[in-house]
C-alpha cells in the first residue's frame, strides 16, 4: 500500500506532535492495537470496507513516523458473522496481544456480546454499532464513533410525517436485534403522530423481497422505509422498481454504502432519500476527497461513511496513545474526557454515555446517478424535539385492501421463476441419485460457482450470451472434475462416505469462492435486460419469463435424452441395475461420468438464471441446496416430472407465504409441507417405489 502522507498533510502533522511520554517501552517496538472485524459470512460486506480504512490509517500513521518513533500495528481477528465468533476474536486478542485499545465490529449484536468481555479485560473499545441501548449498559469501556440509531430513526420519522406527508408507511426490517429495534422505534414515533405503519420483517437469508413489497403496496403503503444491511436493502429497491411503483423510499445508512450501490442501477434509486453518517469525497471537503482518492488507489473500490469513521478512530487512538501512553486505563480516560477532535468530516466529542458522534445527514439521490446530494443535518436537538411530540390518537390504520388478482399472478410468476431454478437443481439431484445412489449435497455450491462464473465471463470477459455459454462449458468440466476427484475415488467406500465427501467439497468450494471473489455480493446482469412485459395488467420481468422458458426447454430436452435416445437407455439401465448393465456391455464408468457432467451443467444453468434475480455471494449455496432437496422430496426422488413439480410447489409456496402470511414463516411452511408429503406419500407426489440403492 503506498503512503499517502502528502495527501493528508494536515492530519499527519497533528500526528507528529507526539511527545516523549508516549515512548514507554523500547524505542522502535511496535504498539499493537486489536480489531475484531467480520470478514466471512453475510456481515463481511461491511467488514471488508472498514478493514481497508484501518489498514490505510495504519499505513499513514507509520508513514508519518509512527507514535513517537514506534510503529503502529493493528492485529485483526475475524469476528465472522456470529456473536460467538466476535467474542472468540476478542478473547484471542486479549490473550495473545493484550492491546491498549480494540476496534470493534459495526454490528450491534456482536458489540453487545463482546461488551462484558471488554469490561472484564479493562480495554477500551471503539465501535460503530448504532443501537441506542448499547450505551445504556453503563459500560465505561465502550465508545461509539458514529451516530446512534435514535438520530436516524427520528430523522426518518420527521421526513415521513412532515415532508412526505405519509399516512400509511411500510417499514421493511431485517429480523434481528438491529432491524427489530430500528423498526420498533420508528413505529413508536409514528404512532405519536397518529400514524399506524405496516411492519414487514425479512430474514438475513431471504433472497427475494418482491412478494413483501407487493404485499405492502396492496395494503395501501404510500411510502417505504428500509432498515437492513447491504444485500436486503438492495433487494427492497430492486423489488420496488420491479413493481413499477413510484412510491418514495427512505433508507438507513446502508443505502449509501458503495457495496449496496454496486448492486443497483440508477433507476432503482429514483425518489430515494437516505440517512448517512457523513458524505465522502469532494463535496465533504478536501480531506475527505484525499481519503477517497487514497482508498480507491489502494483497494480499487469506494469507501463509505463508516470507513471514514474507522479511519478517524485510528487517528484519535494514535493521539490518545501519544498523549497518555500505551496504557489501557489512560487511553480510556483520554476518550472519556475528549472535548473535540477534528475528523475527516465531523468533530468528535465524548458525552457521559461514550457517544463521540452527535449528528446524522439527510441526503437525496441525484436523479440518473448513484450519487447523493446533501439535504440537511439532523442533530440531537432535533431528536429531542421529535421525541417530545405529544402522543395523539392513532388515525385509522386503513382497512386491508382486497388483494388484486394481478398481484397474486405476479407473485405466483415470481415463485415459478424461483421454482424453476429449484427444479433444475432437483434434476441434478435426481440424475446423480438415479445413476449412482448418491445425494450430492454440494449442488448448492455448484450453483454458486456457476453464478460467479457468469459474473466473470458474462460481465467481464465475453459478455452476454457468449459469456453464459462459456460458463456452462466450464460448469460441465466442473462436473467432470467432481466425478474424477470426489465420486470415483470414494465409489467403493460406504455410501455415507461419498455423501460426506460431497459435503466436504461443498465447504471447500464455498471458502474458495470467498477467497477468490470476496465477501461482497455481486450482481449478475441478465443478457435479456431488466425490462418488464405488461400482460393484461400484470407486469412480468423479461428475465423471469426467459427463466421459465429455458427451464421448460431444459426439462423437455432432458426428457427426450433419457427416454428417446440410446444414451438415455444406457443411463436408465445403469440406474436400474449397474451390475446387469455392465454384463450387457454398457460402460458404467462412462455413464457415471456423463451423469456428473450433466449435473454440473444443470447447476451452472441454475446459477446463471438465478444470479440476475438474486445477488451472488459465497454463502448462496446452502439455503439453495436445502430448497432443492425439499423440491426433490416433494416431487419424488426418482422422477424427472416430480423434480419440476416439486420446484414449482416450493417456489410458489415461498412467494405466496412471504407476500400474504409472513416472511418469517415461509421456510417453516415449506419444510412443513415437505414433512406432510413424507407422511402421506413417502415416495413424493410423482415418485414411484424403488429398491434400496445402498
Amino acid at each position: 500500500m503506498r503512503p499517502v502522507a502528502s495527501k493528508l498533510s494536515l492530519l499527519l502533522c497533528i500526528l507528529c506532535l507526539a511527545g516523549p511520554a508516549a515512548a514507554s517501552g523500547r524505542q522502535g517496538e511496535a504498539i499493537v492495537l486489536g480489531a475484531t472485524v467480520p470478514l466471512s459470512g453475510p456481515l463481511a460486506s461491511n467488514g471488508q470496507l472498514y478493514l481497508g480504512a484501518l489498514r490505510l490509517a495504519e499505513a499513514d500513521v507509520n508513514a508519518a513516523g509512527g507514535i513517537a518513533g514506534r510503529p503502529l500495528r493493528i492485529q485483526v481477528e475475524d469476528a465472522t458473522s456470529s456473536n460467538t465468533g466476535a467474542v472468540n476474536a476478542l478473547v484471542k486478542l486479549v490473550k495473545q496481544v493484550d492491546p491498549p485499545l480494540i476496534f470493534l465490529s459495526s454490528y450491534t449484536p456482536q458489540v453487545a456480546a463482546m461488551a462484558s468481555e471488554l469490561e472484564a479485560a479493562g480495554i477500551p473499545g471503539l465501535h460503530s454499532a448504532g443501537a441506542d441501548f448499547l450505551h445504556g449498559l453503563g459500560n465505561p469501556w465502550l465508545f461509539r464513533i458514529r451516530p446512534f440509531d435514535g438520530l436516524q430513526t427520528a430523522a426518518i420519522t420527521r421526513l415521513l410525517v412532515e415532508e412526505l406527508r405519509s399516512r400509511r408507511p411500510a417499514i421493511f426490517y431485517i429480523q434481528n436485534d438491529y432491524g427489530e429495534n430500528y423498526a420498533r422505534t420508528i413505529a413508536e414515533l409514528l404512532r405519536r403522530s397518529g400514524i399506524e405503519p405496516i411492519l414487514l420483517a425479512h430474514t438475513q437469508g431471504d433472497n427475494d423481497l418482491l412478494p413483501q413489497v407487493r404485499s405492502a403496496l396492496d395494503r395501501g403503503a404510500d411510502a417505504l422505509v428500509s432498515a437492513g444491511y447491504v444485500r436486503d436493502t438492495a433487494l427492497v429497491l430492486k423489488a420496488r422498481r420491479a413493481t413499477g411503483s413510484r412510491v418514495p423510499l427512505v433508507g438507513n445508512s446502508s443505502l449509501t454504502i458503495p457495496a449496496t450501490l454496486a448492486l443497483l442501477e440508477p433507476e432503482d434509486l429514483s425518489g430515494v432519500i437516505a440517512m448517512t453518517d457523513a458524505l465522502v469525497g469532494a463535496q465533504a471537503g478536501a480531506r475527505s476527497a484525499a481519503f477517497l482518492r487514497s482508498y480507491e488507489e489502494a483497494y480499487g473500490f469506494r469507501p463509505d461513511a463508516w470507513s471514514q469513521a474507522y479511519y478517524d478512530a485510528v487517528m484519535m487512538a494514535t493521539r490518545a496513545l501519544a498523549d497518555a501512553g500505551p496504557d489501557a486505563r489512560a487511553v480510556r480516560a483520554w476518550f472519556a474526557r475528549l472535548e473535540e477532535w477534528p475528523g475527516l468530516t465531523r468533530r468528535f466529542r465524548a458525552d457521559e454515555r461514550g457517544n463521540l458522534a452527535h449528528e446524522t445527514l439527510i441526503v437525496r439521490n441525484v436523479p440518473g446517478t448513484r450519487e447523493w446530494a446533501y439535504v440537511s443535518t439532523f442533530t440531537e436537538e432535533d431528536l429531542l424535539e421529535v421525541q417530545s411530540t405529544a402522543p395523539v390518537a392513532a388515525g385509522g390504520a386503513g382497512e386491508r385492501r382486497s388483494i388484486p388478482w394481478q398481484s397474486v399472478v405476479q407473485t405466483t410468476a415470481s415463485g415459478l421463476a424461483i421454482g424453476s431454478v429449484y427444479a433444475l437443481m432437483a434434476l441434478g439431484f435426481v440424475l446423480v441419485f438415479q445413476a449412482t445412489g448418491v445425494v450430492n449435497f454440494a449442488v448448492g455450491q455448484l450453483v454458486m460457482l456457476g453464478a460467479f462464473l457468469g459474473v466473470t465471463t458474462g460481465s467481464k470477459l465475453l459478455g452476454g450470451l457468449g459469456g453464459w455459454a462459456f460458463a456452462l462449458v466450464l460448469m460441465t468440466i466442473a462436473g467432470v472434475a467432481f466425478y474424477l476427484l470426489v465420486y470415483r475415488p470414494l465409489s467403493r467406500r460406504p455410501l455415507v462416505t461419498v455423501i460426506v465427501g460431497t459435503i466436504a467439497i461443498g465447504i471447500v468450494l464455498q471458502n474458495l469462492a470467498l477467497q477468490v471473489f470476496g465477501a461482497l455480493p455481486r450482481q449478475l446482469p441478465s443478457p435479456f435486460g431488466s425490462g418488464t412485459v405488461e400482460l393484461a395488467g400484470v407486469s412480468l420481468s423479461v428475465h423471469q419469463l426467459v427463466t421459465l422458458a429455458v427451464t421448460a426447454f431444459a426439462v423437455a430436452a432432458l426428457y427426450w435424452l433419457l427416454f428417446r435416445t440410446p444414451l438415455g437407455i444406457r443411463v436408465r439401465a445403469v440406474a436400474q441395475d449397474p451390475d446387469a448393465a455392465r454384463l450387457m456391455g454398457i460402460n458404467v464408468a462412462a455413464v457415471h461420468l456423463f451423469t456428473w457432467s450433466l449435473a454440473g451443467a444443470l447447476a451452472g444453468l441454475a446459477g446463471l438464471l438465478l444470479g440476475p434475480i438474486w445477488f451472488v455471494d459465497a454463502s448462496l449455496g446452502d439455503p439453495l441446496a436445502l430448497k432443492a432437496f425439499a423440491s426433490t422430496i416433494i416431487g419424488g426422488f426418482g422422477s424427472v416430472p416430480g423434480a419440476v413439480l416439486g420446484g414449482a410447489v416450493v417456489g410458489v409456496t415461498e412467494s405466496l407465504c412471504a407476500a400474504y402470511v409472513s416472511s418469517a414463516y415461509k421456510d417453516a411452511i415449506v419444510f412443513g409441507l415437505m414433512l406432510a408429503v413424507l407422511f402421506v406419500r413417502p415416495r413424493g407426489l410423482l415418485g414411484e417405489p424403488t429398491g434400496d440403492k445402498s
